[in-house]
């Protein structure tokens, strides 16, 4: 089982993962891509296992975790107080499915991978990655670090970038955003790009 620092969102059992440093928007697009349709996996970290020569992505944990000022975007979250969460800083901690209706899935067929950039202007580019750069990022959040560790893991990475790494460069509110990306992955869909 290899974790990657990534939330995921599924439809018709596929899933689209998203990654990106923290504060890059992850839990708020997670949220709005299940108020599009989606089903709520993860929302920060995504686990990945193979099984039969299959890769899968899992959630373990049902939770939702979001920064106050996602309040501001999602008029819902209003009566949730922030809390002091497990790494120190404050959040909205909530589980989707009871508190806000949204679906949850516990395992699906990784097929996209997006890597989150804040902008501050008000832009939606969306571009292929390459693989190297890709691999690069996704292995510098490994949590082991001995070379028999990190080998099964960076072949779970190499099957996770080989499906499509795009990158997403954005500034747009997240349900405008949300609305773009839930087009391009159903583009990806129909053109047989995964």
């Amino acid at each position: 089982v290899t974790g990657l620092h990534c939330a995921c969102v599924v439809r018709d059992g596929r899933g689209l993962l998203l990654t990106g440093p923290s504060g890059a928007g992850k839990s708020t697009l997670t949220l709005a891509m299940a108020q599009r349709g989606f089903s709520f996996l993860s929302d920060d970290w995504t686990y990945f296992s193979r099984y039969d020569g299959s890769l899968r992505a899992w959630g373990l944990i049902p939770r939702l975790k979001l920064l106050p000022h996602s309040a501001a975007f999602f008029p819902e979250l209003a009566e949730f107080q922030p809390v002091v969460s497990g790494n120190g800083e404050k959040a909205i901690e909530i589980d989707p499915r009871r508190s806000l209706g949204i679906s949850r899935t516990r395992t699906c067929d990784p097929c996209v991978l997006v890597f989150l950039e804040r902008s501050r202007k008000l832009e939606f580019t969306i571009k292929p990655m390459p693989a190297a750069r890709a691999i690069e990022q996704l292995e510098a959040n490994f949590l082991a670090d001995t070379f028999e560790a990190l080998q099964p893991q960076s072949g779970v990475v190499r099957s996770v970038v080989g499906r499509g790494c795009w990158q997403l460069r954005y500034g747009e509110p997240p349900d405008v955003v949300a609305h773009k990306l839930a087009n391009f992955f159903a583009s990806l869909s129909m053109s047989g790009k995964m």
